[in-house]
């Protein structure tokens, strides 16, 4: 099972779920100039008509190479959101995914039945690159490695099937996929139709696999624990500090 991890609006599947994980290309390298994703999710971005006070709120101020990247990509995705209720769930934050000087941004793109999706862009030659690629989402929750250029992205493909998450590493030109965990209920078949197979007590039957290979509880436990002890604290980009993404809001923290 190698298709998208979780586009989100479409339906949760567990074809879905594992892909070549979340536009980073499998086991390849897979970064691109980034294009704010204005895909169909529960609310995206849907692009309309730019007045000419529209196209002057989207001048970057003026700020560092990096800055003014992340300004210009944020202020152009904004154009197209839709003035509702759900436009407050849209944020940003930086973090230091990489061991070098300049922080990477993040930001929901998309706000789904299972909670907001996510990018993530780095600077590369003055110019905001995406580390999903066009049209891509990460999952519903996504952490990092501070300084190490590992993250991870996880999810719920919905409560009757289980849960993945993937392990990514930043690269030169994107990132590549280290590791991919599922945590899925078994079937009576493999399409995951029929009845849930039940354990002695009743309880169902969870099927965990890294990487393909089918492996124990304990093993799927430890697996994890091990990037903790290689790597330090994992941190969720929503314990980051995060800001709302309003054009103001872009201008004054964005630097």
């Amino acid at each position: 099972m190698k298709a998208k991890l979780f586009r989100l609006g479409c339906g949760i599947l567990i074809a879905a779920l594992l892909s070549s994980a979340a536009g980073c290309g499998g086991k390849t390298d897979g970064g691109q100039t980034a294009e704010p994703d204005k895909t169909a999710v529960s609310q995206t971005a849907s692009r309309s008509e730019t007045s000419a006070a529209t196209a002057e709120a989207a001048q970057p101020a003026e700020a560092g190479e990096w800055a003014g990247a992340y300004q210009a990509h944020l202020l152009t995705f904004i154009e197209g959101l839709e003035d509702n209720n759900l436009r407050n769930e849209f944020r940003f934050g930086l973090i230091y995914l990489n061991d070098d000087d300049v922080p990477e941004l993040w930001y929901i793109n998309g706000i789904g039945a299972h909670g907001p999706s996510y990018q993530i862009v780095t600077c590369r030659g003055g110019k905001a690159v995406g580390l999903a690629k066009e049209d891509d989402y990460f999952a519903t929750e996504v952490g990092y490695y501070e300084k190490q250029g590992v993250f991870d992205a996880s999810g719920s493909a919905g409560g009757m099937v289980g849960t993945a998450r993937t392990y990514y590493q930043m690269t030169d030109s994107g990132c590549k996929t280290l590791d991919e965990l599922t945590a899925f209920y078994k079937y009576e078949d493999e399409e995951m139709m029929g009845d849930m197979v039940l354990d002695q007590n009743g309880e169902p039957i969870v099927v965990y696999r890294i990487n393909e290979k089918e492996v124990t509880e304990e093993e799927y436990a430890a697996f994890q624990k091990d990037y903790d002890a290689r790597l330090g604290k994992w941190k969720s980009f929503e314990d980051a500090p995060s800001f709302p993404l309003t054009a103001d809001s872009i201008r004054q923290n964005c630097k």
